[in-house]
């Protein structure tokens, strides 16, 4: 009986499952490599400034859009859709800032401060309760109107305890949606674990479906044959001994081969035709052979052997009695036109 492709289907499927795992990772692992870079060598958290002589270093803003209310200030320089923001940069809103966005970068921190003000009113408050949004630009001097209503709003009766940091930041990177919100480090340190655990579920899928992939398939044909036990243990023992020649295992009951990326299991008495087959390669001076066996389901194989291997024909002669051994043109027509015929005139002749 031919059995088709009984190990490569279940490689196959390990294989993809491995690919889509190291796929996963790797997607994982760049996500977080950007967290990463901008962690521990993006711009100066404003957290760590500490000195006021800061002009020109990069910094990153996390602030919480929700808190509100915005202090929203026309700073008169350049095009008239530049903004200038006052936005609070903790949690009590007791530390402000100042920040600077010009024209499309504007546009961008409007848009983005509307979605976020949209999202809170459709959703619970404490699920934006930790969500910050990073704002990234370069530290630029105070000009005097802005020192001005600094002044103004400080001295404003209803909340004496806000304090101003003294800087004002041009702003050049404001994220696009909420999906720009920060993610903690703990929680990269997380996906990358997750990104390590992918890789090594598919070194395992991978080295599992090479490792003794003659047995494990081979047992399940034989666990749906009508005598497993006898089965199991008489092709076990057939694997277990070197093959006769490449990729090929026989004994009187039974005959295993690989082809391409196939394997195929045999009974020996349902062999009807075994002939050798002889072809010139048109980059070798050595002739090529082929080992062809018909089964009495009309399946043929020819199996690539060397010469030194073609003895293996006497061998097949010793064990079965039972197939037409030997190639002509007769027999070739009787096998493809007359099939029963041909499988009565082999039984008949051995």
């Amino acid at each position: 009986m031919g059995i088709n492709n009984i190990g490569y289907s279940i490689k196959r499927k390990n294989r993809l499952a491995a690919f889509l795992f190291i796929m996963g990772a790797i997607l994982i692992f760049l996500f977080c490599l950007r967290g990463y870079i901008s962690y521990f060598g993006g711009p100066i958290s404003i957290e760590k400034l500490k000195s006021l002589k800061l002009k020109g270093e990069y910094v990153q803003i996390e602030t919480d859009f929700l808190l509100g209310p915005f202090a929203g200030y026309d700073y008169g320089m350049g095009e008239t859709s530049d903004k200038a923001y006052i936005i609070p940069i903790d949690e009590n809103k007791q530390k402000w800032i100042a920040v600077y966005v010009k024209g499309k970068k504007a546009r961008e921190f409007e848009e983005l401060k509307e979605t976020l003000i949209k999202a809170s009113q459709t959703k619970d408050r404490s699920e934006f309760k930790n969500y910050t949004v990073n704002l990234k630009g370069t530290i630029l001097n105070m000009e005097r109107e802005l020192k001005k209503y600094y002044l103004e709003f400080t001295k404003a009766p209803y909340d004496q305890k806000r304090t101003f940091l003294p800087l004002i930041i041009q702003v050049d990177k404001v994220p696009s949606s909420i999906d720009g919100i920060a993610i903690d480090i703990t929680v990269m340190w997380l996906l990358t674990g997750l990104s390590f655990f992918l890789v090594t579920a598919a070194s395992y899928l991978i080295i599992k479906s090479e490792k003794d992939s003659y047995l494990g398939y081979l047992k399940d044909y034989c666990e749906k044959s009508s005598s497993y036990e006898y089965t199991w243990q008489k092709i076990n023992e057939l694997c277990s001994e070197k093959p006769l020649i490449k990729n090929v295992w026989i004994n009187e009951k039974w005959m295993l081969f690989r082809l391409e990326k196939y394997l195929y299991i045999m009974d020996i008495d349902n062999i009807v035709w075994i002939y050798l087959e002889e072809a010139r390669s048109n980059y070798s001076r050595k002739p090529i052979y082929g080992l062809c066996i018909a089964e009495e389901t009309k399946k043929k194989y020819c199996i690539p052997i060397t010469e030194n291997e073609t003895w293996i024909i006497d061998y097949l002669f010793k064990i079965h009695k039972r197939a037409l051994f030997g190639y002509n043109e007769e027999w070739q027509r009787l096998f493809e036109n007359e099939f029963e015929k041909f499988k009565r005139f082999a039984r008949k002749i051995n």
